[in-house]
């Protein structure tokens, strides 16, 4: 019997089917959050058998599996440890229940039996629970293969090397080579009962063999000897059983398991068949009963009353915080229905509420440290808003529409995503310039109709021109943008690249010819980058089933179920979703892993036909290998500098030729992260999409100086508004650091000696508070600089960071810092980055460590100040 399509396809997205019976296999699988839950399943149902297991426990079993003569399996699950593994063929089901042919359960075992042999798998292994591929968490790192149907059993027999007949077993010349085999003497098993293969308690390898009988041996003493577990007892017991077997265990697995045979028989697991059991015992279970009792009876209790006083508090912040802009918004003149439908209440609550306001009020405020900071600023994302990712601002200048109540200095709101209509206002783009003013749809065009008789009616010949982001003057011009001090570039417009100019070319090797190319340059503006990525990233999470991003251009996400052709419609939805709401053109690129998938999205950004989306499995037959052939082996991700040296030091000097290496030896030769490469060259997903980004390591804020500084006293000035930096992004991940670097270095490229000096700080109490990670950065860096040296860079490294709040501090030993970072980020928000800061960073105007950025671009989308205008 074969599984219908759509059950094919829910079974390799991830999605493990759980044990069902015949009747409901095929009418509902377990839902997907469902199988990620546990790490390990029972992957075959009690009626059906759908898939293959074979468990390999030495240290190359990853190469065993991966070896030619071994079908592919679906998955394979590595112990990263010991290098053990597991893998998982899915094949199609065969039926095991009632009125069973027994001729394909024989075939089928022996499929099982010839995968064990070929390579060398644990024999005593029952695979009635096994690792979960599909689990958030799996016991392992997961190999997922390419294929994307089942075996028919058939197929995994013509692709083994070694077949075992199903009615010659005997063919066999004994267990496998390296296999583990107890021997007569081994007594673990023999002291076991029998327990059918069905039975939840069956063992799934040698080390749970030896847990039961520790297990069963601690009861045994308990029932009818009285002594109660210990962990001593458990480990020299299981030391005794493990020095019997042929590969024993190793100590540290052997304790742990021996710690968890005493905790299951203190909570009642496992016991015995006897009834009789010592007084000690029972009066020990009783004790860890009531004590267990009275315990979690105390916990619920005290939770119950904690949820109380926090619900309690949190309703009371509410009703304070929504007061107190109930009070700003009527401040402005708004009215108490429109205040009502701000901050959800009813008009006469509001009334109510400024009413009491209104009552004069005595308070004393006694002095004491910040504890917190609040601006009381309005969100107004939350009222005027639709979509953040393609809602932007913009000044009005001049009066041409008066007549629809928009006036010279008005800030007005578009929303991208909307299609505009007849009658809507409209801003568009006209003689490379931006205006406002309302549309007029006709047969014969577009025209665009001023609120004010004394401009004339604007006619445009179709809807295209209406869409521009910033500089619609820049389209179709050479435009390269510059690093940090306008130094190199850094990024580049297709027109740019057609001159031949290259990531990290010198600006003063461009400037001579800049004029005759009709180059057009910006320095580097972050803050507008970083919120148009913002938007786009957004955007693009909403449309996928998960995200990482990888960079400020550049995110792996994962597609919707489907066929290829399916997958690229979605893609090609979605770049034109993004230009429309956002104004900015994306390339998508789908494959089997996230190597192949750098390699094919720059196919799909290079090659313009293909509109900005291509697809692995749509491309024509052998045109990755071409491909693959002419590409170095430097456009693979990952790979550049001494490693591509190395590489091409061992004849790997293309993609290809590192595809086709052997990704054992490439592990031997350079590490498990190049060998991941390998295989997902090879189709093999070895690096998942992280959809969780882990917290920080560690804070970097560094800098190169314009021009060169020579008074030792700007050097640590420098470095203290850099540590200032790093407390703000600490206070922002919400960390705190225990231990900093702070360094200075002169340039190797200016004549004279080098000179880097640097200095290691451990504080006292972790924290992210700008004053005392400024004043020990100064007082441990600047003492080693010296007059006359040229300082080009300085810099600091936060490190030992953990998240806030969760660093004990011992009372008495340290005093806690004032809480003045909240109250410079909250200022600093309002009223600009550099109003308030900590005064050892000096009073020069502009600092001479400041970033030089002649052809800055205004910041349209961060700066009130700086909006695009139109008229």
């Amino acid at each position: 019997m074969r599984m219908p399509p759509e059950v094919h396809r829910r079974l390799f997205d991830r999605t493990i089917v759980l044990g069902m019976t015949q009747a409901d296999y095929i009418a509902a699988l377990i839902d997907r959050d469902c199988a990620a839950d546990f790490a390990f399943i029972q992957l075959n149902p009690a009626d059906w058998l759908n898939f293959l297991v074979v468990d390999v426990d030495r240290e190359d079993a990853l190469m065993c599996l991966m070896h030619p003569g071994v079908p592919q399996p679906t998955w394979i699950i590595e112990n990263e440890d010991t290098g053990h593994a597991q893998a998982g063929w899915a094949i199609e089901p065969v039926y095991r229940g009632e009125g069973a042919r027994p001729h394909p359960i024989r075939y089928a075992n022996a499929v099982q039996r010839s995968l064990d042999h070929l390579v060398d798998g644990d024999p005593c292994f029952t695979r009635y629970l096994v690792r979960n591929p599909a689990a958030d968490r799996p016991a392992g790192r997961v190999w997922w293969g390419t294929r994307k149907t089942p075996w028919p059993l058939g197929a995994l027999k013509a692709h083994m090397a070694e077949w075992i007949d199903p009615l010659h077993d005997e063919a066999l010349d004994g267990p496998a080579a390296g296999a583990w085999n107890p021997g007569p003497d081994f007594a673990v098993e023999a002291s076991l009962p029998r327990v059918p293969v069905t039975d939840t308690a069956t063992a799934v390898g040698r080390n749970n063999a030896l847990f039961r009988t520790t297990r069963r041996w601690l009861w045994d003493q308990w029932e009818t000897r009285g002594h109660a577990p210990t962990n001593a007892a458990s480990i020299a017991h299981a030391q005794a059983l493990n020095a019997q077997l042929s590969e024993p265990l190793p100590v540290a697995e052997l304790e742990c398991l021996a710690r968890s045979a005493v905790r299951q028989v203190n909570a009642g697991k496992g016991r015995s068949t006897r009834t009789s059991s010592s007084d000690a015992a029972h009066e020990y279970l009783s004790q860890m009963g009531r004590r267990g009792g009275r315990a979690r009876t105390d916990a619920k209790v005290a939770a119950a009353k904690n949820n109380v006083a926090h619900a309690r508090k949190a309703r009371t912040t509410q009703a304070q915080r929504l007061r107190a802009q109930a009070a700003q918004l009527r401040a402005g003149g708004a009215t108490y229905e429109a205040i009502a439908t701000v901050v959800g209440r009813t008009a006469r609550t509001v009334m109510n509420w400024l009413k009491d306001a209104t009552a004069p009020v005595s308070v004393h405020v006694p002095e004491g440290e910040i504890d917190s900071f609040d601006d009381g600023r309005i969100d107004l994302n939350e009222v005027l808003i639709r979509d953040v990712t393609s809602t932007y601002a913009f000044r009005v200048t001049g009066d041409s529409m008066e007549g629809a109540g928009i006036y010279h200095g008005d800030e007005i709101l578009v929303d991208r995503s909307i299609t505009p209509k007849h009658g809507d206002v409209v801003i568009a783009v006209y003689d490379d310039e931006f205006t406002v003013k309302r549309l007029h749809v006709h047969d014969h065009g577009v025209v665009l109709h001023a609120e004010n008789p004394a401009y004339p009616d604007i006619t445009i010949p179709s809807m295209t021109q209406l869409q521009a982001l910033f500089e619609p003057s820049l389209a179709g011009k050479p435009l390269v943008v510059l690093s940090n001090n306008d130094g190199c570039v850094v990024a580049r417009s297709a027109e740019a690249k057609a001159l031949g100019i290259k990531m990290g070319d010198p600006w003063f090797q461009l400037a001579a010819d800049a004029k005759r190319w009709g180059l057009i340059r910006r320095s580097s503006n972050y803050q507008l980058y970083a919120d148009l990525s913002e938007r786009v990233m957004l955007l693009l999470a909403r449309h996928a089933m998960g995200q990482e991003v990888y960079s400020i251009d550049e995110c792996f996400l994962l597609p919707p179920d489907g066929t290829p052709a399916e997958q690229v419609r979605w893609a090609r939805r979605l770049c034109a979703t993004v230009a429309r709401n956002v104004g900015l053109p994306v390339s998508i690129g789908i494959a089997p892993t996230k190597t192949l998938c750098k390699i094919v999205t720059e196919t799909a950004k290079k090659l313009p036909a293909t509109g900005g989306v291509v697809h692995w499995e749509t491309a024509p037959e052998g045109y990755w290998d071409r491909l693959m052939t002419a590409l170095p082996v430097t456009e693979v991700w990952g790979v550049a500098g001494r490693l591509a040296k190395r590489l091409e030091a061992l004849g790997i000097e293309t993609i290809a030729q590192l595809r086709d290496a052997d990704p054992v030896a490439v592990r031997h030769q350079f590490s498990i992260v190049q060998m991941r490469t390998v295989l997902e060259l090879n189709g093999f997903s070895a690096i998942p999409v992280e959809e969780e980004v882990d917290s920080k390591q560690q804070i970097l804020v560094s800098r190169s100086f314009p021009d060169p500084i020579w008074d030792p006293e700007i050097v640590g000035q420098a470095v203290a508004e850099f540590a200032q930096r790093a407390s703000r992004r600490l206070r922002k991940e919400g960390e705190v650091t225990g231990r900093f670097t702070v360094f200075a270095s002169t340039s190797p490229h200016r004549p004279g000696p080098p000179h880097n000096v640097s200095a290691h700080v451990r504080l006292a109490a972790p924290t992210n508070e700008p004053a005392p990670l400024v004043a020990a950065a100064r007082a441990a860096l600047t003492p080693k600089l010296l007059h006359g040296m040229q300082y080009m860079r300085a810099g600091i490294l936060c490190l030992d960071l953990a998240a806030e709040g969760t660093v004990p501090l011992l009372p008495g030993v340290v005093e806690q810092p004032a809480r003045l970072g909240e109250l410079i980020d909250a200022v600093n928000r309002r009223f600009g980055s550099a109003t308030l800061a900590l005064g050892q960073l000096g009073t020069h105007s502009p600092a001479p460590w400041r970033n030089r950025q002649a052809d800055l671009s205004p910041s349209y989308t961060t700066d009130w100040a700086e909006l695009r205008t139109v008229s």
